[in-house]
C-alpha cells in the first residue's frame, strides 16, 4: 500500500515539533490529525524558539487550536505507527527529510522506538516506470540504465512543473513574495491603476517583515502586531531570544527574530 504523507509544524528552526500530520493512500482514503504539543514541547516554545508565527501564518494553526483541539501526541504518535509502518507499506513525500524529522520526533516523544521511513515522491515515479523497463526487449537490457536516468528525469520535471503551478494559485505566501507583490516587483513602479484594498486584501499583506509605505510591520513575543516606521527606531539591541526595538517616548518592542532579520527588514532589504 502506498501512502502519500504530510507534516506541518511549528517552524522550520531545530527542535521545531509536528502539529499535523496527514496521509492518503492510493486509493484516495485520508487521515488527518491535529497534534496536541507534548509537554516538553511547549517547555522549548517558552521565549518561542521553536514557535514561528510566519510557519503559524502559513498553515493556519496556533497553538491556542492546537490545546483546545488537538489529539494527545501518544494517541496521534500510535496510529501513525499503525498505518506508516506496517509491512508492506510505501510512505512518500515531496519532503521527506523534513516530514521523516517530525514524524520521528512524535513518535520518539511518545516512548516508541519505531521510525517512519519515508521515500521522496520521484523514487515513486521512477519505481512505478520500473514496469515499463522489464517490458523492453531483451536485447536493450544493456541501456536499463541510461532509460531509468531519463525517467527520473522526466519525473522530477513533472515535479517541477506540478510545484509551480501550485505555487501560482492564490493562497498565503510567505513574506518575499508578499513584499514583492506589496512593491509592485522590487525597485520596479507598478504599472496598474492605484484603487483601495479591501480588509481582506490589507490584512493578507500584514506579513511579517512587509513594508507598507513607509512602515515595517512586526510581530512582538505576544503576537501582536505592529506597524513601525523604519526611521522611527532609535536602537536595536540583541536579546537571548530575539531583537528589542526602541521606539520614540521609550517604548519598546520585543520580536522573537535574529538582529540581522530586523535590521534587513528595516533596510528594505528582507
Amino acid at each position: 500500500m502506498i501512502y502519500f504523507v504530510d507534516c506541518e509544524a511549528s517552524s522550520l528552526f531545530p527542535g521545531s515539533f509536528p502539529v499535523e500530520v496527514a496521509w492518503t493512500d492510493q486509493d484516495g482514503m485520508s487521515e488527518s490529525y491535529l497534534i496536541r504539543p507534548a509537554d516538553e514541547w511547549l517547555e522549548e516554545t517558552r521565549g518561542h524558539p521553536n514557535w514561528s508565527l510566519e510557519s503559524e501564518r502559513v498553515h493556519g494553526i496556533s497553538l491556542t487550536t492546537l490545546l483546545a483541539e488537538g489529539l494527545p501526541h501518544r494517541q496521534v504518535a500510535l496510529r501513525v505507527e499503525e498505518v506508516l509502518t506496517r509491512s508492506g507499506v510505501m510512505a512518500c513525500s515531496d519532503a521527506p527529510s523534513h516530514d521523516g524529522m517530525w514524524l520521528d520526533r512524535l513518535v520518539s516523544a511518545a516512548g516508541s522506538r519505531s521510525s517512519v521511513r519515508l521515500v521522496g515522491v520521484h523514487e515513486l515515479y521512477g519505481l512505478t516506470c520500473r514496469d515499463l523497463l522489464e517490458a523492453l526487449p531483451p536485447g536493450d537490457r544493456a541501456s536499463d540504465e541510461a532509460v531509468e536516468e531519463r525517467l527520473t528525469a522526466r519525473a522530477r520535471d513533472i515535479i517541477a512543473r506540478a510545484e509551480k503551478a501550485e505555487a501560482s494559485r492564490s493562497r498565503v505566501r510567505h513574506r518575499p513574495d508578499l513584499t514583492r507583490r506589496a512593491s509592485g516587483g522590487r525597485g520596479t513602479p507598478s504599472r496598474k491603476k492605484s484603487r483601495s484594498m479591501s480588509v481582506p486584501e490589507v490584512e493578507e499583506r500584514l506579513a511579517e517583515g512587509c513594508r507598507m509605505g513607509r512602515f515595517v510591520v512586526l510581530y512582538d513575543m505576544d503576537g501582536r502586531v505592529h506597524a513601525v516606521a523604519a526611521t522611527s527606531v532609535a536602537a536595536v539591541c540583541e536579546t537571548d531570544d530575539g531583537s528589542l526595538l526602541m521606539l520614540p517616548g521609550g517604548k519598546m518592542v520585543h520580536v522573537p527574530r535574529p538582529l540581522v532579520a530586523v535590521l534587513a527588514w528595516l533596510d528594505g532589504r528582507a
